[in-house]
């Protein structure tokens, strides 16, 4: 991994250099897990224990939980027959069965916050504590989690400011907002609400405030995860998302990993279906080709499932989303365009090879019991 540069800092140096006791805390359901993806030789935290947490005022902490990663629970009280299930999967019951897993499972997650606010309470914190609920990524499905689509890219976020606190000037409690908003800006918010101000180099900004200036558009990127090579790239204004695929060659249910291959129903659930001529054309789109360019009207098509791409009538919004997308890939200097060296194709190779030999039983364990259906 890269060593981080200069003069980027991570939030919790931020916030210790505000005078911040830091804590990644175990409990309440958290892992204390850190997936950083470069190197620093800097001290992150300072504990992962809350009773250490809360004697060290002011502090931030983080409370990383695993839910609604895989595996889900059984579900309990979620009743199946009500469960919307996006047009592109099919409506099965091994698809009504995995969503009702993962509503479980989010569930077990609204515990676990109820838990660390009645913990604040317990310990006289809830009227001076600004809580921030969010996800690290969208819905852990087919389509779902490492994809563009709204699916992959759209994830919740919750603040709450006790009334003891002063409120800044875009938040009303009880309200939605839905102004376009990146995960790293809630960094930058995050530094506005001890009273400091945002650093000249980090690109997250300010949502919240008088003077915040609202994002006109969302751009996202993926590339390799795991074994599968992809490269694909997209932008989103508040109506329409432009997604341009530089890698073409499989389809998003054949670009899936050996782990997900192991613990995602769906994805068997499509080949088999697939095999007996029993999908939509919607769902046989997860099983064709990517598509060079994909542009979406979200207000009208808030599943992303017609491709705009070649109507007249929406030319001139292709040709600005595509124009507007080629300036951030220019300005970024985005790497991820550059060719492979042998070295790292190789190693994604044999990390393939590897993970799919570790779980070939699994793989064949979790398609069985979707062929059962079908007997």
């Amino acid at each position: 991994m890269p060593t981080l540069r200069q003069p980027v800092k991570t939030l919790p140096q931020l916030m210790g250099e505000r005078g911040y006791y830091t804590g990644n805390i175990k409990g309440f359901g958290g892992t204390g897990k850190d997936d950083w993806q470069f190197k620093t030789s800097k001290k992150i935290w300072d504990t992962n224990l809350w009773k250490q947490l809360v004697k060290n005022q002011p502090f931030f902490a983080q409370i990383n939980s695993r839910e609604s990663h895989r595996g889900f629970y059984p579900s309990k009280n979620i009743p199946k027959e009500k469960i919307i299930i996006p047009p592109y999967y099919p409506d099965h019951p091994v698809t009504r069965s995995d969503w009702a897993g993962y509503f479980e499972s989010i569930n077990r997650f609204d515990e676990q916050v109820g838990a660390i606010i009645k913990q604040l309470q317990d310990d006289n914190l809830e009227k001076n504590t600004i809580i921030c609920i969010l996800s690290d990524h969208g819905r852990p499905m087919i389509r779902g989690k490492n994809w563009l689509y709204d699916s992959g890219t759209h994830i919740p976020l919750i603040i709450f400011y006790p009334e003891g606190l002063k409120h800044p000037f875009g938040y009303k409690s009880g309200t939605k907002n839905s102004s376009l908003i990146s995960a790293i800006d809630l960094v930058a918010e995050t530094i506005l609400m001890t009273g400091g101000t945002i650093p000249e180099w980090m690109q997250g900004r300010s949502f919240l405030h008088e003077n915040s200036k609202s994002r006109r558009f969302i751009h996202t990127a993926a590339d390799r995860f795991g074994d599968v090579d992809i490269c694909t790239r997209s932008i989103r204004s508040n109506r329409y998302k432009y997604i341009r695929n530089f890698k073409t060659a499989g389809s998003i249910n054949e670009y899936t990993t050996a782990y997900r291959r192991s613990t995602h129903p769906i994805y068997h659930l499509l080949n088999i279906m697939g095999e007996k001529n029993l999908l939509t054309p919607v769902q046989t789109k997860l099983l064709t080709p990517l598509e060079n360019e994909e542009l979406y009207d979200i207000a009208n098509d808030p599943y992303e499932t017609f491709n705009l791409i070649g109507k007249t009538s929406f030319e001139k919004v292709h040709q600005e989303l595509k124009r507007q997308l080629e300036e951030w890939l220019a300005n970024s200097q985005d790497k991820g365009l550059q060719k492979d060296s042998d070295a790292i194709i190789e190693h994604f190779k044999q990390y393939g090879i590897k993970t799919f030999d570790k779980r070939r039983e699994s793989i064949q364990k979790m398609k069985a019991s979707v062929e059962k259906h079908f007997d």
